[in-house]
């Protein structure tokens, strides 16, 4: 079923342009870029638990949970907005870098990729006993996400520019502890979104499709796991990817032609495709939940 949102909600719009979401629980939070707002939603029934008015110019990107009522969201406003979902209300503003996007929790503490919508550098750091700001981190052009090891061992995705040189793409590895980068890997063609397998094995959207980042040899030049045109046939372009370590299933957002009712595709960690299934206009968020 598609647009389940305004079925369980009278025909109510989710608003403009979702970004990202993120469930924790049977509470799903979502990112509403234009519309400046976080809608709250029981996934058992898709129904609203209430919507955070973020306020005018928020633009709310990425959404950590904290847990089924405290959740951080970043913005392009600069800032990170604590929420409340018991009074559905933002409880605090952090400042942090420029154009924030991506969020990763570490040993207590929220790493936010300051995208510097492509002209940043820095992962901001947030302790989140205090919500005190700690020293932030020089990472490379362009960082728009980040992820972590089973290690738990940190990775700045660095877009880098977008020119015909494509220069800047890369991997920054950070020790969460120390703040330090510690390692990088050149990854060009625009890295963006990231997820890390059961196997310690990082899987990266770039311009070329899905490539394999081995963690645990970090040197070793990544490799094209699967092409972009093997997921979009019209244009090559990725959207969206989610990892589901029970299954051992990878999920890939496919936007088609950017006009029509997109699609989910998923392949197996032999890169062998399994299904597709449709979804609305532009899948560029996918959230697994396992049932079983």
């Amino acid at each position: 079923m598609l647009n389940v949102f305004a079925v369980a909600n009278s025909g109510r719009s989710l608003g403009d342009t979702g970004n990202d979401l993120v469930i924790v629980g049977n509470t799903a939070f979502i990112a509403v870029n234009v519309s400046n707002k976080v809608e709250v939603i029981d996934i058992t029934s898709f129904r609203s638990k209430g919507t955070i008015d973020l306020g005018a110019g928020s633009g709310p990107r990425r959404i950590f949970a904290k847990d089924s009522l405290t959740a951080y969201v970043s913005g392009f406003s600069g800032k990170v907005y604590k929420i409340d979902a018991k009074t559905m209300t933002v409880v605090k503003e952090i400042t942090v870098g420029p154009y924030p996007e991506g969020m990763v929790e570490v040993g207590g503490r929220l790493f936010v990729a300051n995208s510097g919508l492509g002209g940043g550098n820095t992962v901001s750091v947030i302790d989140l006993n205090t919500d005190a700001v700690l020293p932030s981190i020089t990472v490379g052009t362009n960082p728009v996400n980040l992820a972590k090891d089973k290690n738990n061992m940190l990775y700045s995705i660095c877009t880098g520019r977008y020119d015909s040189a494509n220069i800047g793409g890369a991997i920054y590895k950070i020790d969460p502890a120390g703040l330090d980068v510690i390692d990088s890997l050149i990854l060009p063609q625009n890295p963006s979104d990231a997820v890390v397998t059961s196997d310690n094995v990082m899987l990266v959207l770039n311009n070329f499709g899905v490539m394999k980042v081995d963690l645990g040899n970090f040197k070793k030049a990544p490799e094209l796991f699967i092409g972009g045109m093997a997921v979009n046939s019209m244009y090559g372009v990725i959207y969206s990817i989610a990892y589901d370590p029970i299954d051992m299933l990878l999920y890939l957002g496919n936007p088609k032609d950017f006009t029509q009712n997109g699609e989910v595709a998923i392949f197996d960690m032999l890169g062998k495709e399994v299904r597709r299934f449709e979804t609305g206009l532009n899948p560029g968020s996918l959230a697994i939940v396992n049932y079983r």
